[in-house]
């Protein structure tokens, strides 16, 4: 339990150097073209100061509600970083495989460029391609996956002995929890 508070204290002290880290990443991405969904969509995205406040209310584990457009999915990639620097790893889950395989190829740019590596887990994989995105720095997937990732992923880090993070994204709502 001290080595959970010490950590979370940690966090709290880098977090807006991680996040600094994250925006200077989206700027650096600016104008290049990303392959989504097998179309290129040029990259412009770098996260307001109200956005930065998202991330942190996802970090000390609120919800962040944000309508269609605010760039939920963009936020989420502050925490992630900030929580992959432990090593331990960060689950982004989504409502369905659309989203789940758009994030990972949308701001799996950013967690590329950031040096994280990133998998998707669907629902049509075969367990052997999921156990190959489980153990990714970032994996996405959607909810309906979520039980049999977490026993996937409890059972892989339960024999390193480590607790993994997750950001759990609705069309209108985002959430960070600690499993």
């Amino acid at each position: 339990m001290r080595t959970t508070r010490k950590l979370a204290r940690r966090l709290g002290e880098i977090l807006p150097e991680a996040f600094a880290v994250v925006k200077n990443a989206c700027r650096r991405l600016c104008g290049q073209d990303i392959i989504v969904r097998g179309h290129p969509l040029r990259w412009e995205m770098v996260p307001f100061d109200v956005q930065l406040i998202g991330g942190y209310a996802l970090h000390s584990g609120k919800i962040a509600e944000m309508a269609t457009g605010e760039g939920k999915t963009l936020v989420g990639t502050l925490p992630v970083f900030l929580n992959a620097l432990t090593g331990r790893g960060v689950h982004v889950v989504t409502v369905n495989d659309y989203l789940a395989a758009r994030d990972s190829e949308w701001m799996g740019a950013v967690y590329k460029f950031l040096g994280l590596s990133v998998g998707c887990i669907l629902h049509d994989q075969s367990p052997q391609v999921r156990a190959s995105n489980t153990p990714a720095t970032s994996p996405t997937a959607p909810m309906r996956n979520l039980a049999s990732i977490i026993c996937a992923t409890m059972a892989w880090r339960r024999a390193r002995r480590t607790r993994f993070n997750a950001v759990i994204t609705s069309p209108s709502w985002t959430r960070w929890t600690r499993f």
